[in-house]
């Protein structure tokens, strides 16, 4: 036989690249800690089987209705099973699928050992495990049940409810009729009166008993009673607390509600996947033909093997009592965060989830939102989710928090554990600042700025809790790399850094929070800097800095300020930088001049380059005084000065236009009238003079950094050919003239200004 054209060889071997990024992945997930309520960490045995070869079949169809009764005895005899298998063939579309059907008879099997309850033996309870996710499996349920425009009655998705239980935005409220119920405005759980009394009227086709977003028990029994009165059906929804069901951490809706759909990712531990249940055989028919032929093709088999390892595990002691570690961090977390001054949404936790408010943080009347609060903790190691909470208005902006104990119990995590992150989490949050800008289109958005201290506080706890080694430096030299590199240096740093050309360096100082480092900066390209400090750990203390910087929400002084960026910041080793750097003698071209700065006594003229006053700004600047400040801007308009004349004054004039005074200039107002040229604009096309307007070109290759400093808007974030509306404002704040930025080129721009401000604009510019 020829060679084959099987690709052989490790990931490692036939991709690196991709290898380095799934090693990334895994140093996140084992330095990180994840509060995100849908994940957990599937144990490898479970992952093992997700890589299996299974992989490669497809298992269109369904194993024989019969294998349903089968015990896991019956079903391992695989003898028995390929013999049955020859003689009599399966229900599949395909071949090659006889140990497929072992499989997926296994999985079903364990999957009603694990959740027969309130009556229902295992033998009747009927289990699909063929859907690919939660939202596909919910979608198969409402085509078994429903037709289209039948009405669905589920939790409010602000509320804590979910996208597939009737949603506008979704699938299930375009198909169908989604009615939302609502938690109590007060207390903030599920009252099941005002349900009963909604859906009496709407009278629901499915009611929908199941939640993304709630942190109490449900009352499975209350929402029977309700869909009985209505004649509905009764779908919960149990893919967050399915682990905790199975375990006897939660009342179990089995044998209560119709049909039971969960995921098998969430406190269940298991691969990704969903799975559909029902103790009434008429309807289990209905959603085997729902989930295939009609809601998708074959089943993934290679994680219905991961899932039926999950399910065993599921049935251990070990699995019970992380059940009941989850739900115990759940309530702890909870208690300790508002021993912290955190308001909990419901004012606590019954199962394995918690909502903060994060209102509750608050700055200068402006509170803190669900976003900015989840990427702030995020940058200290702290995954969790932002989640609408009862109140708010939308999904886009949330004022909430959402937070899962799987992960971390996983871990151990116990009392102390719980009481340690509730402080990290504390810490980080009220050393927010949060405020509000006007952003583009002119909505007000919400921002915030963290405290350093508090930023390190919350990390250095994080690298306690999951036993990460404090940062090591790596060596004197740091590494600054990025398109914005200069912009973001010359702000970061007191010296002057575009004086600097390629290969130059000079002095410099950093100041921060609790920060004043000395060193010596050298510039390899517009895009790449080197630092080097006295030693390694100021060169570790300033690439933490520095990093902070570029992310863009630590306080350092102004919180309404940024910096350019971002940027990559890396300490660096000598053996690291003889192996990346394209100037191979840079280490020792810095070290030379670090070594000047040894002699700063000797060279006077040297210390002063490390710190320039004049700049505009850089972080730190407000301990300097300029020793020769610009005067004060005075600006007197002229006196009774002769109005000037456009090029197209003679055309305006035969064409019969009013002509008048304006800014300056003598224009026409209107031609015939306002309301027929109002009127000429809107259905046909309208030619305006500008040409009375100033402009001003700005050239060089420090144009855009001059034009960051004497505008408001970010100059940076312009590509050629695009615009932006900004201001010229006063060193106190107020404005000399609104205008127009118009980006022509790298290092070429144009200003449009208003005409009655030209000169004066003019002369500001040049006065700065």
């Amino acid at each position: 036989m020829s060679n084959d054209f099987i690709f052989r060889g490790s990931l490692n071997a036939v991709d690196p690249e991709l290898k380095h990024l799934l090693d990334l992945e895994d140093k996140r997930q084992d330095s990180t800690i994840i509060l995100i309520a849908s994940e957990s960490e599937s144990p490898e045995a479970v992952r093992e089987g997700m890589s299996s070869k299974f992989a490669n079949v497809y298992a269109e169809g369904y194993p024989r209705e019969s294998s349903r009764r089968q015990t896991e005895a019956e079903i391992f005899d695989t003898n028995m099973e390929l013999a049955r298998y020859r003689r009599y063939s399966d229900p599949r579309y395909y071949k090659g699928v006889e140990y497929a059907d072992v499989l997926e008879a296994l999985t079903r099997r364990r999957a009603a050992q694990l959740f027969a309850a309130n009556g229902i033996s295992p033998n009747s309870l009927y289990v699909n495990v063929q859907p690919l996710s939660g939202a596909p499996a919910n979608s198969a349920v409402y085509t078994a049940l429903l037709q289209p425009g039948d009405t669905i009655m589920g939790l409010n998705l602000n509320d804590g409810g979910h996208l597939s239980h009737g949603t506008k935005i979704n699938r299930s409220g375009k198909h169908y009729n989604g009615v939302p119920y609502f938690v109590d405005t007060q207390t903030e759980l599920l009252d099941y009166d005002a349900i009963e009394k909604q859906a009496l009227e709407v009278k629901p086709r499915i009611i929908v008993a199941g939640f993304s977003a709630y942190p109490m028990i449900v009352d499975w029994g209350r929402f029977r009673a309700i869909a009985d009165k209505v004649g509905a059906y009764l779908m919960a929804d149990i893919a967050h607390i399915s682990g905790l069901v199975a375990s006897g951490m939660h009342p179990s809706p089995i044998g209560i509600a119709d049909v039971v759909t969960t995921t098998t990712h969430k406190s269940l531990c298991g691969p990704r996947g969903a799975m559909i249940m029902t103790h009434k055989r008429l309807l289990a028919d209905k959603i085997d033909r729902a989930v295939f032929p009609g809601e998708q093709g074959g089943p993934h088999l290679n994680t219905m093997a991961a899932l039926a390892t999950a399910l065993k595990l599921a049935q251990s002691e070990q699995f019970k009592a992380l059940q009941a570690r989850i739900v115990a961090n759940a309530a702890r977390l909870a208690q300790q965060l508002e021993t912290h001054g955190i308001r909990i949404v419901g004012g606590g936790s019954e199962n394995h989830l918690l909502l903060i408010d994060t209102k509750s943080v608050t700055y200068n009347g402006e509170h803190l939102s669900g976003d900015m609060a989840a990427r702030i903790l995020d940058v200290v190691g702290i995954v969790l989710n932002r989640n609408t909470i009862p109140g708010d208005r939308g999904a886009l902006n949330p004022t909430g928090l959402r937070l899962g104990t799987v992960w971390v119990s996983q871990l151990g995590f116990g009392n102390d554990e719980i009481d340690l992150l509730a402080e990290a989490i504390a810490t980080v949050l009220q050393g927010c600042k949060p405020y509000t800008y006007m952003a583009p289109g002119g909505k007000i958005d919400r921002r915030a700025k963290v405290d350093y201290q508090a930023l390190l506080r919350g990390r250095a706890i994080v690298r306690q809790l999951r036993g990460v080694p404090d940062p090591k430096p790596a060596g004197q030299l740091v590494h600054v790399r990025g398109p914005e590199a200069t912009q973001f240096l010359n702000h970061a740093l007191a010296s002057d850094v575009l004086a600097l050309e390629d290969e130059g360096m000079q002095r410099t100082q950093l100041f921060g929070d609790d920060l004043h480092l000395e060193g010596v900066v050298y510039r390899e390209n517009p895009t790449s800097y080197f630092l080097r400090f006295s030693d390694a750990e100021n060169a570790q203390a300033a690439v933490e800095w520095l990093t902070a910087l570029s992310d863009g929400y630590v306080d350092f002084g102004d919180i309404y300020a940024k910096l350019s960026g971002p940027v990559v910041v890396v300490g660096m080793g000598k053996g690291i930088a003889d192996t990346i750097l394209s100037v191979g003698d840079v280490l020792d071209t810095v070290s030379g001049a670090f070594g000047k700065l040894l002699k700063r006594d000797e060279e006077e003229d040297e210390v002063e380059t490390a710190v320039v006053p004049t700049k505009p700004f850089f972080i730190g600047c407000e301990q300097f005084d300029a020793d020769d400040p610009l005067p004060a801007f005075t600006w007197q308009e002229p006196a009774d000065s002769p109005l000037k004349r456009t090029t197209l004054y003679e055309t305006h004039k035969a064409l019969g236009g009013r002509v008048i005074p304006f800014a300056g200039y003598e224009m026409p107002v209107w031609y015939s009238s306002v309301s027929e040229e109002h009127a000429a604009v809107r259905e046909a096309a309208g030619l305006f003079d500008a040409t009375h307007m100033g402009t001003f070109e700005v050239s060089g290759p420090h144009a855009l950094e001059f034009l960051e400093t004497v505008t408001t808007n970010d100059v940076s974030t312009l590509a050629v050919g695009q615009s932006h509306y900004t201001y010229f404002l006063f060193p106190n704040g107020d404005v000399v003239d609104d205008l127009m930025v118009y980006r022509r080129g790298a290092n070429n721009y144009m200003l449009v200004v208003n005409a009655s401000n030209n000169d004066k604009d003019w002369a500001w510019l040049n006065a700065v």
